[in-house]
């Protein structure tokens, strides 16, 4: 079930790309979403979030999620997940969505019992398990090897580079990573990484005339133009006579649940693989603007 984003209050700064804050000089608006969801039996639920905005989720009038970013991202329904503990009978989920960049839309979506709706997705209990398991077994660096360069597996050498392979046009070289970072920041590193954003690598979010909204790295800037690279690694040249609004994004380009699909064992090959990377970087990619 989905509760609908209702449309942007008319007027204002605030429906035309604003981002709906008084500090900004746009009018402090809000949006909320109202549903009911009836149970025959308590169970735990998730509930799958996607919001423009900062975004607050109450259930049965008690906050079970919270949002909160000025610069707000793009929108996508599956952003967030979150699990919750239905009661018997209605169940009152109420959603307040401040306008974030480009087009206002925020959804709940709510598990199904009948269904392995968001099975595949783990929560926060399944992430510590892997953060667990890491820290108290050791790896085996060359199979963790293989997994970071596999083309067809998790991705980390088409935004990283190691050991003079792979490509670090989206995220830093990887290479003396563990010269830098003990264990538990390297793990902690793959499974929250917008938890500190490397220097240099904080996503920029543009929100365009046509209504669009475009998230990358600045690769290039001048007097009239913006080059934005992605994830990728396509550049796009945005004319700034088309940018309506401009943020920089505390929501890394590398998208959490990465390692979803790995195996406790697999993920501790992995870890081991970024323990060993101990060579001094030969060079530092350049991210000057001009």
């Amino acid at each position: 079930k989905t509760t609908p984003a209702p449309p942007a209050p008319a007027g204002g700064a605030g429906d035309r790309g604003g981002f709906g804050y008084d500090t900004n000089g746009s009018p402090d608006l809000s949006a909320f979403g109202y549903a009911e969801v009836v149970s025959d039996r308590e169970r735990p639920a998730m509930l799958l979030i996607g919001s423009s905005g900062s975004l607050i989720v109450t259930l049965n009038e008690k906050i079970v999620f919270h949002y909160n970013n000025f610069a707000g991202r793009p929108y996508a329904p599956d952003s967030d997940l979150v699990r919750v503990a239905l009661r018997r009978g209605t169940n009152r989920i109420l959603v307040q969505s401040r306008q974030g960049i480009g087009t206002w839309a925020f959804s709940v979506q709510v598990s199904d019992p009948s269904t392995s709706l968001f099975a595949t997705r783990p929560g926060p209990t399944d992430l510590e398990a892997l953060r667990a398991f890491a820290l108290e077994h050791d790896g085996d660096p060359m199979r963790g090897r293989a997994l970071f360069f596999d083309p067809k597996g998790i991705g980390c050498a088409q935004c990283h580079s190691a050991e003079g392979q792979g490509s670090a046009s989206i995220g830093p070289d990887l290479t003396g990573l563990a010269l830098k970072y003990d264990k538990a920041e390297i793990i902690r590193s793959v499974l929250e990484p917008s938890n500190r954003i490397a220097t240099g690598y904080q996503p920029v979010l543009i929100a365009r005339t046509d209504g669009t909204v475009q998230t990358g790295l600045v690769r290039n800037e001048t007097e009239t133009a913006i080059d934005l690279i992605d994830t990728e690694a396509q550049i796009t040249r945005i004319p700034k006579a088309e940018i309506v609004e401009r943020r920089v994004g505390d929501v890394s380009l590398m998208p959490t649940g990465l390692v979803d699909t790995l195996k406790p064992e697999e993920f501790a090959d992995l870890i081991a693989f970024l323990q060993s990377l101990r060579s001094t970087p030969a060079t530092t990619p350049s991210r000057s603007v001009r």
